[in-house]
Protein backbone atom coordinates (compact mmCIF):
# COMPACT_ATOMS: atom_id res chain seq x y z
CA UNK A 1 0.00 0.00 0.00
CA UNK A 2 1.43 3.27 -0.64
CA UNK A 3 1.10 6.08 1.38
CA UNK A 4 -1.71 7.60 -0.12
CA UNK A 5 -4.14 4.68 0.01
CA UNK A 6 -7.51 5.34 1.36
CA UNK A 7 -7.49 2.15 3.50
CA UNK A 8 -3.97 3.06 4.88
CA UNK A 9 -5.21 6.65 5.51
CA UNK A 10 -8.44 5.21 7.40
CA UNK A 11 -6.20 2.85 9.85
CA UNK A 12 -3.52 5.69 10.76
CA UNK A 13 -6.25 8.22 11.35
CA UNK A 14 -8.48 5.54 13.41
CA UNK A 15 -4.70 4.89 14.99
CA UNK A 16 -4.55 8.45 16.06
CA UNK A 17 -8.10 8.90 16.99
CA UNK A 18 -7.48 6.11 19.45
CA UNK A 19 -4.37 7.01 20.91
CA UNK A 20 -3.50 9.56 23.90
CA UNK A 21 -0.36 10.74 22.99
CA UNK A 22 1.77 10.41 20.08
CA UNK A 23 5.21 10.03 20.96
CA UNK A 24 8.33 11.95 18.60
CA UNK A 25 11.92 12.59 19.26
CA UNK A 26 13.25 16.15 18.58
CA UNK A 27 14.38 15.40 14.73
CA UNK A 28 11.02 13.70 14.10
CA UNK A 29 9.08 16.40 15.58
CA UNK A 30 11.76 19.16 13.54
CA UNK A 31 10.72 17.21 10.35
CA UNK A 32 7.36 17.15 10.58
CA UNK A 33 5.94 20.18 12.92
CA UNK A 34 6.06 22.68 9.49
CA UNK A 35 4.14 20.37 7.65
CA UNK A 36 1.02 19.18 9.82
CA UNK A 37 -0.21 22.59 11.12
CA UNK A 38 -1.29 24.32 7.74
CA UNK A 39 -1.42 21.05 5.59
CA UNK A 40 -4.69 20.25 3.91
CA UNK A 41 -4.04 16.50 4.41
CA UNK A 42 -6.82 13.83 5.28
CA UNK A 43 -4.52 13.34 8.51
CA UNK A 44 -3.55 16.72 9.12
CA UNK A 45 -6.91 17.38 11.36
CA UNK A 46 -6.11 14.32 13.85
CA UNK A 47 -1.81 14.98 13.78
CA UNK A 48 -2.65 18.86 14.98
CA UNK A 49 -5.44 17.61 17.57
CA UNK A 50 -3.52 14.79 19.21
CA UNK A 51 -1.06 15.36 22.15
CA UNK A 52 2.51 15.12 20.97
CA UNK A 53 5.39 14.27 23.18
CA UNK A 54 8.50 15.75 22.18
CA UNK A 55 11.40 13.34 23.96
CA UNK A 56 14.76 16.23 24.11
CA UNK A 57 17.58 16.91 25.80
CA UNK A 58 17.67 20.16 24.16
CA UNK A 59 14.52 21.14 22.99
CA UNK A 60 12.80 23.65 25.50
CA UNK A 61 9.84 24.30 23.63
CA UNK A 62 7.27 22.70 21.40
CA UNK A 63 4.88 25.23 19.12
CA UNK A 64 2.57 22.94 17.55
CA UNK A 65 -0.65 22.71 19.15
CA UNK A 66 -1.12 20.21 21.56
CA UNK A 67 3.12 19.67 21.86
CA UNK A 68 5.28 19.54 24.84
CA UNK A 69 8.79 18.49 25.45
CA UNK A 70 9.51 15.69 27.43
CA UNK A 71 13.44 16.29 29.01
CA UNK A 72 13.59 13.89 31.66
CA UNK A 73 14.82 10.28 31.76
CA UNK A 74 12.63 8.57 29.19
CA UNK A 75 11.65 5.15 31.28
CA UNK A 76 10.52 8.19 33.68
CA UNK A 77 8.93 9.91 31.35
CA UNK A 78 7.31 6.79 30.17
CA UNK A 79 6.03 6.05 33.30
CA UNK A 80 4.24 9.28 33.71
CA UNK A 81 2.18 8.60 30.26
CA UNK A 82 1.69 5.17 31.73
CA UNK A 83 0.40 6.15 34.62
CA UNK A 84 -1.51 9.03 32.61
CA UNK A 85 -3.23 5.63 30.71
CA UNK A 86 -2.24 7.48 27.62
CA UNK A 87 -2.68 4.81 24.75
CA UNK A 88 0.70 5.51 22.76
CA UNK A 89 1.23 6.03 19.03
CA UNK A 90 4.41 7.01 17.23
CA UNK A 91 5.77 8.25 13.89
CA UNK A 92 7.05 4.70 13.02
CA UNK A 93 3.18 3.66 13.20
CA UNK A 94 3.08 6.87 10.90
CA UNK A 95 2.57 6.25 7.36
CA UNK A 96 3.08 10.10 6.97
CA UNK A 97 5.88 10.58 9.54
CA UNK A 98 8.08 11.91 6.78
CA UNK A 99 7.21 15.42 4.67
CA UNK A 100 7.66 14.75 1.09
Amino acid sequence: MSIDDPEREKYFVDQLGEAGAFLMGRIAYEAVAGFWPTSDHPSAKAMNAIPKVVFSGTRTTADWTESRIASGELAEEIAKLKAEQARISSPRAAPHSRTR
